[in-house]
């Protein structure tokens, strides 16, 4: 029941996410899924104490959850170590609205560690690659070289993946390595069926 809301976050639908009705209460996982989704929303437009209050909901929520508790059979992943990355990630967003880069990547590196842990299914519990949102935090900060790093890492996890694709070739192309940065170009062009892409929609 959270997938409508993924995609929401994943395409930046801002405005249809906060127009989103709150779910039942009963349905526990989804509601701190709400909230995070409208964290991110409300940072993500710059309404930084609103998207605090969001982002305290599911921090609460990651605490109060049991560590055995399930979050869906029969892969058996974590419910807490789904709202950990939840909550790393919104952490993220609104360290961005702060403009404070640094934070943005620590967080976002605390959730790709617990992204990592997380047993392999199809489609996998967490919506996205967190790598795609680091890589383009690390390039809007001027750190090509890492972000190239970072790219090249969720490539080995994701073949073909086009948004790390985009990332990796905006490395290259910072660093100046025009040879390489156009054949990545034509893998991403082969790969992506989306309309232009720019850094910031990475993160």
């Amino acid at each position: 029941m959270t997938v409508p809301l993924a995609v929401g976050v994943r395409f930046h639908k801002w405005d249809a996410l906060l127009a989103w009705k709150e779910p039942e209460p009963s349905l526990k996982a989804t509601t701190v899924f709400w909230h995070f989704a409208r964290g991110m929303a409300l940072a993500s437009k710059g309404t930084i104490s609103e998207a605090e209050a969001e982002y305290q909901i599911v921090s609460r929520a990651e605490k109060a959850t049991p560590p055995d508790e399930i979050f869906q059979m029969p892969i058996n992943n974590k419910t807490k170590d789904i709202l950990k990355i939840a909550e790393h990630v919104l952490g993220a967003q609104l360290a961005l609205a702060r403009k404070d880069l640094g934070s943005a990547a620590t967080m976002l590196r605390e959730a790709i560690a617990t992204q990592d842990s997380l047993h392999y299914d199809e489609p996998p519990d967490w919506f996205y690659p967190v790598r795609e949102s680091l890589g383009g935090v690390l390039l809007l900060k001027g750190d090509a070289m890492q972000a190239e790093q970072v790219f090249r890492q969720d490539l080995e996890r994701n073949p073909r993946n086009p948004r790390s694709l985009f990332g990796l070739h905006e490395a290259l192309k910072a660093q100046k390595r025009s040879y390489d940065a156009e054949f990545v170009e034509k893998q991403f062009e082969d790969s992506w069926k989306g309309g232009q892409l720019t850094v910031e929609d990475l993160v």
